[in-house]
């Protein structure tokens, strides 16, 4: 019975074959943690730049290497990567390198986006979709 192994004692251990989920999952306990905040983590959160980065089915980046997760609370987690996004990292990537300054251009790129121009704001000043280091 696989009850109580883990790890790769576990008969059902799949390495780095793994999907977000489990990835997020695997490293233990967040709540064992302190967020850079000081409040209480609650949640392991893929930091990104990881060299094997993967992307489920709805856009979202993971990894298996727990070196790329840092254990943050609710409120860092959702400032990190809004949950429910209609971004996904690779557009907000995109959105930066695109981004002058021009007058009417955040507008321009909410519009393309589907997106509000307070969300373009937020990216391009680095409010959200933050990159934790």
């Amino acid at each position: 019975m696989s009850r109580g192994k883990s790890g790769s004692d576990n008969p059902a251990w799949k390495g780095d074959e793994v999907g977000y989920h489990a990835a997020h999952s695997r490293f233990g306990d967040a709540k064992a943690h302190t967020c850079p905040c000081g409040q209480q983590a609650l949640d392991w959160s893929y930091i990104g730049g990881a060299p094997d980065e993967r992307l489920d089915k709805l856009g979202r980046r993971y990894s298996p290497n727990p070196d790329y997760y840092q254990a943050l609370c609710r409120g860092c987690h959702a400032r990190l990567e809004p949950r429910n996004a209609k971004l996904t990292w690779e557009k907000v990537q995109e959105i930066r390198v695109r981004y002058t300054g021009a007058f009417g251009e955040q507008t321009a790129l909410a519009r393309e986006y589907g997106v509000s121009s307070n969300t373009i704001n937020d990216v391009v000043n680095h409010r959200k979709w933050r990159e934790v280091r």
